[in-house]
């Protein structure tokens, strides 16, 4: 490939800023299709081959389209923070499944240390339970401080915001039901949460 050490000097400051090549100016990005190219061809050197695995080229329609996924899913994280919504999930549905491949992936200890810095990097939960947790714990803590402000649990939405209003009455909720985790009925018990 005619030069191919000047485009490869490229792909690699781009590789080693951003840890891939989506987004990239349109050099690099024909210089990636013609890799692609070359690569069906048959027509790489090992050399070109060495220096490709260097910076992480990934051949395969999998690791191409990865990227392409992980970028949607960037896009989406940026989106979902103008707009009030539970999950991103609200905002394509096809993103759901990909996000639960990248956590199994992960837990099996399958994933490329690569993928994973790039999804550490946009901020990924890799167990979005404990994000629950701290939130229930969280809240736990601001309903003592209610209790202790205002001598009651009488929580309602003139005297604090909607989502912890909403928290609270959740957790009766979930009492009532008999559905409540036994560690948490019993936090609330000791406050005096329960009479």
């Amino acid at each position: 490939m005619e030069n191919w050490n000047n485009n490869f000097k490229k792909l690699k400051a781009a590789y080693d800023k951003h840890h891939h090549f989506m987004n990239a100016d349109k050099e690099i990005s024909t210089f990636v299709a013609n890799v692609f190219k070359s690569h069906k061809l048959g027509a790489l050197s090992s050399k070109e081959y060495k220096d490709l695995d260097s910076v992480d080229f990934d051949f395969t329609a999998k690791g191409k389209n990865w990227v392409r996924w992980w970028a949607k899913y960037q896009a989406l994280i940026k989106m979902s923070a103008l707009v009030s919504i539970s999950s991103i999930s609200q905002l394509d549905k096809k993103i759901g499944p990909w996000i639960s491949a990248q956590r199994v992936s992960y837990r099996q200890g399958t994933m490329s240390k690569k993928k994973i810095l790039l999804l550490e990097s946009i901020g990924f939960q890799w167990n979005p339970m404990e994000d629950k947790i701290i939130k229930w714990d969280d809240n736990f803590n601001r309903l003592k401080e209610f209790y202790s402000k205002h001598g009651d649990f009488h929580v309602t939405a003139d005297n604090t915001d909607p989502k912890f209003c909403a928290w609270v009455y959740a957790q009766r909720t979930a009492i009532r039901k008999k559905v409540i985790l036994s560690k948490r009925k019993e936090a609330l018990v000791k406050i005096g949460f329960l009479k």
